[in-house]
């Protein structure tokens, strides 16, 4: 392989980074270069990484469905837009046409489905995606919820021991309080 041209993981890489940018844009310019975009998406396809290209889009598309701004379904389908400008490449080659399917060597099995389309197919399920995605952090933290339980519980524990000790400061105070209110009832 020649030094100079970058792997196929490093290419999807920077694609997937050139596709978050797109997407988690408010306004109207984007800091990427679409003609270093395109450039890569040939490398990929003409490398066999079609399918790998793909599915990037589309799992960096349901990835980003949660930002804020892509509440607004004209917001998310225009930035879903832009990333499958990105991909024209796919679109101009045999790759993509499901009428040439048969003789590319791509995506021979299934031809995949227009990356605005599938766009617009998350875009109907988002609220079932977001209450995946939630039950998914939801598990993570319930499954690490006991063994945090138990650390607080012990570093409360080991607190209580060293401030209440005797001659310590809570036992200090707690004498202190005491005395305090033995005197205000006596008096």
């Amino acid at each position: 392989m020649n030094a100079l041209q970058p792997n196929v993981s490093e290419l999807l890489a920077k694609l997937e980074a050139d596709y978050r940018k797109i997407l988690h844009r408010d306004g109207d310019g984007v800091d990427i270069s679409f003609e270093n975009t395109y450039r890569a998406m040939y490398v990929l396809v003409a490398k066999g990484a079609a399918r790998r290209l793909y599915d990037l889009a589309v799992r960096v598309l349901e990835e980003e469905l949660h930002l804020e701004h892509h509440r607004d379904e004209a917001v998310y389908m225009r930035h879903a837009t832009m990333v499958n400008d990105c991909c024209m490449y796919l679109g101009r080659s045999q790759t993509w046409n499901a009428s040439h399917a048969s003789e590319s060597r791509h995506f021979v099995d299934n031809p995949p489905t227009p990356i605005t389309e599938v766009a617009r197919a998350l875009f109907a399920r988002r609220g079932e995606i977001m209450r995946a995605r939630a039950r998914m952090h939801f598990a993570i933290l319930r499954r690490n919820a006991l063994l945090v339980g138990r650390l607080a519980r012990f570093v409360r524990l080991l607190y209580n021991t060293a401030h209440y000790r005797p001659g310590g400061d809570g036992q200090k105070r707690s004498h202190e309080e005491f005395a305090a209110a033995a005197q205000k009832q006596d008096a």
